[in-house]
């Protein structure tokens, strides 16, 4: 039967007030995408479309030179020289995408960009449905666009590293495991737990999720019913079968995958000497002292320094995680900390990042040094968090301000990084790629040479001692920043050209030789190359001495 309406009930509500009916529908189709997995949907589009871009926009940046080594071990086991590969670099997985990707017919360099923008693409998924299970699919939208935002994420993709592979399958672990945890069986039990041996393949630090995950089962079975009986005897059964594993081949010389930090490290806990550096840089602190103003006094800065070392470490750590955060997302981050309760999922994903962050804290006391992709995967974890708490600073009450100018400064600050990208299409430094295609066209090409940046012969594709059949390229690395001795170990070794790679700021500081002369010079807006060779280089090479 037809509906009866009112005649003085506008039925064609689009002719009495179109505008706002329009305005309506827009914000409903809005709230329609953010309220369903489309929204999800729209997020890999946009970044599909966006990561291309930044594919298309990098094709002639010079490779990192990390990626230098991973694609030299991939061009080493394309060629079947499996051990070579190895001992170029023992961590085989992520060469193996690289060879796989080129046989296809990808560039190295290309292969390399399009695994990182992949994988950080696909890493959206995880991260969406971790949100969406905990706190709804709006949250979700929030959580995954806090994702793809940052400018690091973005600098990531159109690089050469192991970190966004890690990234993936380190999440889609979590996923997997949460999704375990309510409601376990052996099937899953066995997935989730065999999905966390991957990203042990791509970063070493990947490896304590192994052990955590069945001790997390038996952790939470001591008090839920539902975890009880053959899901413990299955966690069990795991984790004794990996330490029986680890201690069979616990101490022996095993580089495969680095296995061999892993039992260093274990032996630097049992005997107590892991703190051998800290201690070192501590008695370097200590030795500043009698530089102060009045040595006299207590409390000067380098005591101070050398006291609260460990604090300075533990705001450096935290300071870097931040950067590589987005500081602005700390906010939305505490809020959703605040505002949600913890239960057996959300516990684990926070004990998983606390063991996370104390190997962080851990590394960088014991080797003086982190950065920003070394905790990127901690940060990746709280993400969710990042989402309900978005939602719950838009739908907070607002005293002082109209609701559209606070929810448009917040919209603001959280789009904020947009504002950095203009420096991913910076016309980058090319003086690499220069001197790389100088060299592979040079009738010199064919010299032994020394050098300290293995992009060059890499783009001119002269063999690379220890990584290629052939050592017409050896690599110079200086602990001091000083190149001077270069000479010396290149006359020792014979090699007719030196290459150089400096800061523009010290490039008036070249090392002057007395054996090697300038042939030729690329300078850049902050990178300058020289090619320096013997008499008889230069008669091959032909003088230049010009900037190119």
């Amino acid at each position: 039967m037809m509906e009866m309406v009112p005649e003085h009930y506008p039925q064609n509500n689009m002719e009495n007030h179109p505008r706002r009916d329009n305005g309506h529908q827009w914000a409903a189709r809005s709230s329609s995408i953010l309220d369903s997995p489309k929204g999800l949907y729209v997020l890999i589009g946009i970044g599909l479309l966006w990561k291309a871009f930044l594919l298309f926009s990098s094709a002639s940046k010079a490779p990192n030179t990390d990626g230098v080594i991973y694609m030299m071990a991939a061009k080493a086991m394309s060629g079947g020289r499996f051990l070579d590969s190895l001992n170029i670099y023992p961590m085989p997985a992520y060469p193996a995408m690289l060879a796989l990707l080129h046989s296809l017919g990808m560039e190295w360099s290309l292969s390399g960009r399009i695994i990182s923008s992949l994988f950080l693409l696909l890493a959206q998924i995880p991260i969406y449905h971790i949100t969406r299970r905990w706190f709804g699919p709006r949250a979700a939208f929030w959580a995954t666009l806090a994702f793809m935002l940052p400018y690091f994420s973005n600098k990531m993709a159109v690089s050469i590293y192991r970190g966004p592979p890690f990234i993936f399958f380190f999440l889609v672990a979590i996923y997997a495991l949460l999704i375990t945890l309510e409601t376990p069986n052996t099937r899953r039990m066995l997935a989730a737990f065999s999905l966390s041996l991957v990203p042990f393949c791509f970063r070493i630090e990947g490896a304590f999720i192994i052990p955590l995950f069945p001790l997390a089962f038996l952790f939470y079975s001591v008090r839920e019913k539902d975890l009880k009986g053959w899901p413990q005897i299955v966690a069990f059964l795991w984790l004794v079968s990996i330490i029986a594993i680890g201690l069979m081949f616990f101490g022996a010389p095993i580089e495969l995958n680095r296995l061999s930090s892993i039992t260093e490290t274990v032996n630097h806990l049992v005997h107590l000497d892991f703190l051998n550096q800290y201690k070192e840089i501590y008695h370097q602190i200590e030795s500043l002292e009698p530089l102060s103003p009045d040595p006299s006094q207590n409390q000067n800065f380098a005591e101070i320094a050398r006291h609260f070392l460990w604090l300075i470490y533990l705001i450096g750590l935290i300071q870097c995680m931040a950067a590589t955060f987005y500081p602005f997302y700390l906010i939305p981050l505490f809020y959703g900390l605040k505002g949600t309760k913890m239960d057996r999922e959300r516990s684990f994903v926070c004990i998983t990042f606390f063991i996370y962050f104390l190997i962080l804290y851990f590394h960088i006391i014991t080797h003086d040094y982190s950065g920003k992709r070394f905790v990127w995967g901690a940060v990746s974890l709280l993400y969710p968090w990042v989402g309900i708490g978005s939602i719950i600073l838009l739908n907070r009450p607002i005293k002082p301000l109209p609701r559209w100018l606070y929810t448009a400064i917040f919209l603001t600050l959280f789009f904020f990084p947009l504002a950095k990208y203009p420096m991913l299409f910076e016309r980058p430094d090319h003086v690499s790629v220069e001197a790389g295609m100088w060299l592979a066209n040079s009738p010199c090409k064919g010299l032994r040479m020394i050098g300290n940046d293995i992009r060059i012969p890499f783009i001119a594709g002269i063999p690379i001692e220890g990584m290629d059949e052939g050592d017409i390229y050896k690599n110079f690395v200086s602990d001091t920043k000083e190149y001077a001795p270069i000479e010396g170990m290149a006359l020792e070794e014979r090699r007719d050209l030196i290459i150089l790679k400096l800061p523009v700021k010290k490039s008036l500081h070249f090392p002057r030789f007395s054996k090697y002369i300038l042939i030729r010079k690329f300078q850049g807006k902050r990178r300058i190359v020289g090619i320096f060779g013997t008499p008889k280089a230069v008669k091959l090479c032909g003088k230049g001495g010009g900037i190119s």
